[in-house]
């Protein structure tokens, strides 16, 4: 029973066509092995092609009637046995449409081609009067190759009509050679030494094939160009060889791209587009034109498909093997000896290299029959041989599983009850795991609401011109170890952003040297702090401005240091920047984008190769306890992955006891004009802002978080109002008419959206509202631009972003320090 359902079970999937790409893929796998090993004979078949620069010539999308007329008679001058027009010519095309059907008329081996069946395109009237008008010769398949050509089609008015392509054929073979055509039967017909198999329905593998008319299966005639072609600009100019076409057929037809004329066959390379694998239509006339002369002469049959019923025993008989081999090697399945490792290992070797064996045969086989012209469907008896050997083997284990439940019966209840366990483990730890992303996103608000007051009052104070050294760094300090820890709070939530594959990098014009720089600093203190020697190189001959994602940079560099310094009880810590050795071989030579190698060495703890085969997963840590104590365990994950989005890979080599070294290489493109491209707030302290004086009103229910932004704007003279809820930013609003609205988004009350969409309603576009909150999901700023706010800013606040969004919408131009700006220059 089991052959006979794996048969049903493959050709229930053949015929609903769920095999019909296999098939086709196979088919187009012997075509091309068939191909290579043949050598095509000559064939008296010639084309003229009509190319780009022939329609260029032209100036037009056609070649006009009056050049189409004057090559038809150059051509018939040379005496060739008939003419292929493989141009639909239903409209004249002028000028010239009267010498065009004059030499229709007075040329009669000249057959034209028309399109039957919808839509329909006809023949010039003067061939179609004449019956020299045949049908379209060839029909594609559902992945748009051509493998099928018609004998004949049936016209409009119900009457066979000759292919294009057969009817050449025949015109030769009955003037030159002699060769009739003869039917033996309704269905099958007889021409020289070749004999016609109608191909149906469901024959070859195919799903359906019987679209109308007479098909058959296309022997292409090999790669390359089997047959002659000279472009039709030379015929018109005259320069057509002596008795080039004489006692030919001679194909006239497009190979022009820009016609749609093109298709791919067989032949083609899988997924390729190149030009070289497309045919255009007037050759896949030509190879079956040839292939119409080479059966009649008896030098290349026609491939012929077995009948249906045929398919279906071929698919039994592979399906009887399989199953009846693997019942044989089933019954050492129910062995003890089996039950070993060693026992099943050897016997799934056997099995698996058995069913190469068989499946190799079976494709030996059936290309065997297709070099001789025979065409066997491959793909449902190789689904019925594994088919039948899964179920032979499910069987197995079904009867063993059958065994053991015997055996232990009495293990069932135990087994249910540990079921019934683990679901409510594993519902547990589900809501855990929704209470723990709950808390996580609270936790990150309320954290982050501080943090906006300690960061924000920091970057104002720091703002300040009348600072003294020791006060700018102790600020400098604050500001920086408070980023640190905001970079902290958000490694969780970037990797689940990472995870979800919905963290984007931001790239943008950036000082290279001062970033690192900066970066520098912050580490030298924590090397202070562990009394370290700290080294910072960077290489000279690093460009200064370069486009890159600062953000993300920083907190890879950050992480890298932070855990040389963590894991380095005593010696140093060294971090180099230098141009990797690709760039110094070209050194002066202009590049606009250069690899840069960024490496952190230290002489810590080290790590053995087990150690270092973990360091990046997520939440694995490495040293003594105490050091483990002091992080997330996220950092390296989230820093190998941001890396690699960035285009690099992070690598490590380490040794225990002697220390580790960090490094990976980015590819960043430079930033030529990187002083002008920069925010002014970058370049130097901004002051003011020239033009006239502009409103600004900030809508927050915390008041530190106004105040931060209050003093900021107030230093660069702002006229200034401020609201502690949304209802009280309505009145504030109606009062000062502000030309600028920075607003929290949850608030008593009204809270920022409905704010927002209220002000939006009152009929003033122009008003420039910055949405800021210390909830920063992708969600939170998707609302807040649906509410009508013109873009969103997370908390803490970035000054410097929020000067550069209000500079962006406001159109202000910014007045800074010039000191400063010398300094930075």
């Amino acid at each position: 029973m089991i052959a006979p359902l794996a048969t049903v079970l493959v050709l229930g999937l053949r015929y609903v066509g769920l095999l019909q790409k296999l098939e086709w893929a196979a088919y187009d796998q012997f075509c091309r092995w068939q191909v290579a090993t043949y050598a095509p004979q000559p064939q008296p078949i010639k084309i003229i092609a009509v190319d780009e620069a022939d329609l260029q010539a032209g100036g037009q999308a056609l070649i006009s009637d009056r050049a189409l007329a004057k090559a038809l008679r150059t051509v018939a001058s040379q005496d060739p046995v008939v003419i292929g027009l493989d141009l639909y010519r239903d409209l004249p095309v002028p000028p010239g449409h009267s010498e065009l059907n004059a030499a229709f008329e007075e040329i009669s081996n000249i057959v034209g081609i028309q399109k039957v069946g919808q839509p329909s395109v006809a023949a010039p009237a003067v061939l179609e009067a004449d019956n020299r008008a045949k049908a379209n010769d060839f029909i594609s398949d559902g992945d748009n190759r051509i493998r099928r050509g018609f004998l004949n089609l049936p016209g409009a008015d119900g009457q066979a009509v000759s292919s294009f392509s057969f009817y050449l054929a025949l015109w030769f073979l009955e003037e030159v050679e002699g060769i009739h055509f003869e039917a033996i039967t309704s269905e099958r017909w007889r021409l020289g030494a070749a004999t016609f198999n109608r191909f149906k329905a469901f024959d070859g593998g195919y799903v359906y094939a019987n679209q109308g008319g007479y098909q058959i299966l296309i022997n292409y005639q090999g790669l390359g160009q089997p047959f002659d072609i000279i472009p039709f600009r030379n015929v018109v100019a005259g320069q057509l060889p002596d008795d080039w076409a004489k006692d030919a057929i001679v194909l006239m037809g497009s190979t022009a791209e820009s016609l749609n004329d093109i298709f791919l066959t067989p032949l083609s390379r899988p997924g390729s587009r190149e030009a070289t694998d497309f045919l255009s239509g007037v050759e896949i006339h030509a190879h079956i034109t040839a292939q119409f002369l080479a059966a009649a002469r008896g030098d290349r049959p026609f491939i012929r498909t077995i009948p249906e019923w045929g398919e279906i025993l071929w698919t039994v008989l592979w399906s009887l093997l399989g199953a009846g081999l693997t019942r044989s090697w089933s019954a050492v399945l129910r062995t003890r000896a089996f039950r070993s490792k060693w026992h099943q290992s050897r016997f799934l070797l056997r099995q698996f290299g058995s069913t190469l064996g068989l499946l190799g045969g079976l494709t030996l086989g059936s290309y065997g029959l297709f070099s001789l012209a025979i065409w066997l469907p491959i793909v449902p008896p190789a689904l019925g041989l594994i088919t039948a050997m899964g179920l032979v083997l499910l069987s197995a284990q079904v009867a063993i599983a059958r065994e053991n439940a015997l055996l232990y019966r009495d293990l069932e209840q135990k087994v249910i009850q540990r079921t019934q366990e683990l679901d409510k483990a594993k519902a547990v730890a589900e809501q855990a795991s929704q209470a723990k992303s709950e808390f996580l996103a609270q936790m990150s608000h309320e954290l982050r609401t501080p943090l906006n007051g300690i960061l924000g009052y920091a970057q104002v104070l720091l703002g300040r011109g009348d600072l003294t050294p020791k006060q700018h760094k102790g600020l400098t300090i604050i500001h920086e170890s408070g980023n640190h820890l905001l970079n902290l709070i958000n490694e969780i939530l970037d990797l689940a952003k990472i995870e979800a594959r919905k963290l984007e990098l931001v790239s943008q014009v950036v000082n290279l040297p001062e970033l690192l720089t900066e970066i520098a600093k912050i580490i030298q203190v924590k090397a202070e702090q562990k009394r370290l020697a700290f080294d910072y190189q960077i290489s000279p001959d690093i460009p200064v401005g370069i486009y890159t994602d600062p953000k993300r940079l920083r907190q890879v560099l950050l992480n890298l240091l932070g855990n040389a310094i963590k894991f380095t009880a005593q010696g140093s810590v060294t971090f180099t920047a230098e141009m990797s050795d690709a760039v110094r071989a070209q050194a002066g030579l202009d590049t606009e984008i250069v690899p840069i190698r960024f490496t952190v060495q230290d002489s810590g703890v080290g790590m053995n190769p087990e150690q270092l085969t973990q360091i990046f997963a997520p939440f694995e840590q490495v040293g003594r306890q105490r050091q483990r104590s002091q992080g997330t365990g996220l950092g390296l994950a989230i820093s190998r992955q941001l890396v690699e989005k960035m285009g690099g890979t992070i690598q490590v080599s380490s040794q225990r006891g002697a220390g580790s070294r960090f490094w990976f290489e980015l590819a960043l493109p430079i930033a030529p004009n990187w002083q002008t491209d920069l925010p002014q707030f970058q370049q130097g302290r901004i002051t003011g802002y020239l033009g006239d004086r502009r409103k600004a009103l900030v809508v927050d229910d915390h008041p530190v978080n106004r105040m931060v932004v209050l003093d900021l704007l107030s230093t660069l003279g702002f006229e200034l109002a401020e609201a502690e809820d949304g209802r009280e930013g309505l009145e504030q609003y109606s009062r000062l008419q502000p030309d600028l609205i920075v607003t929290d988004l949850v608030m008593p009350e009204l809270d920022g959206f409905e704010l927002t969409r209220q002000i939006r309603q009152l009929g003033n576009p122009e008003v420039v509202i910055l949405a800021s909150s210390a909830t920063v999901q992708e969600r939170e700023r998707e609302l807040s631009l649906e509410a009508g706010c013109n873009d969103f800013l997370p908390k803490p606040l970035d000054m410097a972003l929020l000067l550069s969004k209000i500079q962006q919408y406001l159109g202000l131009e910014w007045i800074y320090d010039a000191t400063e700006l010398s300094k930075k220059s």
